[in-house]
C-alpha cells in the first residue's frame, strides 16, 4: 500500500478541516427545525398507529396502522436515532436530541449502540470480525466470510 508524503497529509487534513469549518458555519435554526419536524412526524405516525390499532379488526384499518406503527420506527431509529446517537444534534443543548443522553426503542441499550455502532463500525467499517455491522452477522457479503448453509436463504 502506498504511503502518503506529509505533505499530502498536511493538504488533506486542511480539505477536511475546510468541509468541517463550512459544515459547522452553516448549523442553525433550518437544521433545528428539521429534526424537530421530523420527531413530530415520528410521535404523530406512532400515536396515530397505535389509536388506530385497536380497530384492527376491520383490514383497511389494520394494513393504516401496522404502516404508520412501521414507518415511526423506520424513522425513529434511521433519522432521528442514528443521527442524534452520532451526535449530529449536540450543538442544540437539547436534552432529548443529545448523544449521550438520547435513548431509544430498540434491541440494545444506546450506551451499547454507540460502542458497537460508533466505535467498532465506524473504526472498523466492513472488516469481517471486527465489524458487527457489516452483515449484521446473518449475511454473506464476501467470498472472505466462509459459507454456511444459512447463507443460501439470504436473497429473501
Amino acid at each position: 500500500m502506498k504511503q502518503m508524503t506529509q505533505a499530502q497529509l498536511t493538504e488533506l487534513e486542511q480539505d477536511l478541516n475546510a468541509i468541517r469549518n463550512d459544515v459547522l458555519a452553516d448549523l442553525g435554526e433550518r437544521d433545528a427545525r428539521y429534526i424537530r419536524r421530523v420527531v413530530r412526524l415520528h410521535r404523530t405516525l406512532e400515536v396515530g398507529g397505535r389509536v388506530l390499532m385497536p380497530f384492527g379488526f376491520i383490514p383497511p384499518v389494520f394494513v393504516a396502522a401496522t404502516v404508520a406503527l412501521g414507518l415511526s420506527k423506520i424513522i425513529e431509529n434511521m433519522e432521528i436515532g442514528h443521527n442524534v446517537m452520532h451526535g449530529q444534534y449536540d450543538w442544540m443543548n437539547d436534552p432529548s436530541l443529545h448523544s449521550q443522553t438520547y435513548e431509544w426503542d430498540t434491541a440494545c441499550s444506546s450506551e451499547s449502540w454507540r460502542r458497537t455502532h460508533n466505535y467498532e463500525h465506524h473504526t472498523y467499517t466492513n472488516i469481517i470480525g471486527k465489524d458487527r455491522d457489516y452483515g449484521y452477522a446473518v449475511l454473506r457479503l464476501s467470498d472472505d466470510e466462509p459459507w454456511r448453509p444459512r447463507h443460501s436463504l439470504q436473497f429473501i
